[in-house]
């Protein structure tokens, strides 16, 4: 049994291993040229996102943002105003998921502030 096996794998390896996927020998050439986006594409995102960015904030309460937050924010539009359009976007998704994570922390301190309070003895 464990030769039949044995011999079911081997030959499903040889058959997935040799089989034509309908490529050459040849070797790909993966230095391509990126798809170039229009410049006013990435103005566009990267207002949009520091834009949701900026939203998302407000809507957190200020007793529950972090110190650093809002430095990010301000790097991600320097960034922008400096034409670096995929660093603008990635700060202003960082500043969203830091909202995401501020949220969740108000919710847990609102759900758990009994635990702060000393117990008497």
């Amino acid at each position: 049994m464990i030769i039949k096996k044995t011999v079911v794998v081997l030959l499903l390896t040889f058959l997935l291993y040799n089989c034509d996927s309908g490529q050459s020998d040849e070797t790909v050439n993966l230095n391509v040229d990126p798809i170039k986006i229009p410049v006013s594409d990435n103005v566009t995102n990267s207002k949009n996102a520091l834009d949701d960015a900026k939203t998302a904030l407000k809507n957190v309460d200020a007793a529950f943002q972090w110190r650093d937050t809002h430095l990010i924010l301000e790097n991600a539009e320097n960034a922008m105003n400096a034409g670096d359009f995929k660093l603008s976007i990635d700060l202003s998704n960082k500043v969203i998921q830091q909202t995401v994570l501020m949220t969740e922390q108000k919710q847990f301190a609102n759900d758990n502030w009994q635990d702060l309070i000393p117990k008497s003895n």
